[in-house]
């Protein structure tokens, strides 16, 4: 027997070429019933569920239900996304976030993504851009022991000089270099004159006062419609890693840092 055609009424085998509501609504009016052995998706029916099940394994015909309402989905990926973005809700880790940002993070996290980007340095492997650019600007790398936040940003301007990122400032030469001594204790700590923040251990000041903290800021969205500054690069890779702005793609970040690491080419997004 050739395979129907069209959906068909499991208890009079009227066939219905207008498609499924069509059919349905036979049902519906008839108390009549879809055939038993039909397939998740499509018009076609089968004498045995061995059958049935080759079909639907054969052609991905499978209905994906949502694990938290009671939709269903021709496709896992079209499940997970309405999982995303109707409910927060993340089915491989069995959470509910309490934002879309949120949500994205953990999404594009170790847990998920692995270690994928490697330093071209020394080779080691980081989850994100970020790792990678916070390992560079701190000076962390033992094969390029010379890049830090300053090295990084003269590299950065050389390879923007459109500004996209780094901001036009004439007059920077280097971060500042604080020295502090016995003169910073309160009675209660070492105070920092800027903040007035207060440290337990004169080492811990000097830490705290050399660190991106006080310093000027370097780097601005690209996005126009976005006033954020950042005194960091690992700081405004990781603003557009979370899409928050919604000016570019997680992915495309991770490969226009990699390709502004290892080669000459100008910065581009």
């Amino acid at each position: 027997m050739p395979p129907n055609a069209y959906f068909e009424c499991g208890t009079c085998d009227k066939a219905f070429p207008a498609g499924l509501r069509a059919r349905d609504k036979h049902c519906r009016s008839t108390g009549h019933s879809p055939p038993n052995l039909e397939c998740d998706t499509c018009h076609r029916w089968f004498w045995s569920e061995r059958a049935r099940q080759q079909h639907m394994d054969a052609l991905d015909h499978r209905v994906f239900s949502c694990s938290v309402c009671s939709e269903t989905w021709p496709s896992q990926d079209a499940c997970t996304e309405h999982e995303h973005d109707d409910h927060l809700y993340c089915a491989d880790c069995d959470r509910y976030f309490q934002s879309d940002n949120n949500l994205r993070m953990h999404l594009n996290s170790r847990v998920h993504r692995g270690l994928t980007v490697l330093c071209p340095f020394c080779s080691r492997l980081f989850s994100t851009a970020t790792g990678l650019t916070h390992h560079l600007e701190t000076a962390s790398c033992p094969k390029a022991p010379q890049l830090n936040r300053d090295e990084l940003f003269r590299i950065v301007r050389s390879k923007d000089p459109g500004g996209i990122i780094s901001k036009n400032l004439l007059e920077w030469t280097s971060s500042y270099e604080y020295e502090v001594d016995s003169g910073s204790w309160n009675g209660r700590g070492y105070e920092c004159f800027i903040c007035g923040r207060v440290f337990g251990r004169l080492s811990s000041l000097e830490q705290h006062l050399n660190s991106p903290i006080h310093q000027q800021e370097l780097y601005h969205c690209p996005n126009t419609s976005c006033c954020m500054n950042f005194k960091t690069l690992a700081g405004i890779i990781n603003h557009l890693e979370s899409e928050s702005c919604r000016f570019i793609k997680f992915e495309r970040v991770q490969r226009s840092v990699n390709n502004f690491v290892s080669s000459n080419r100008l910065l581009s997004f």
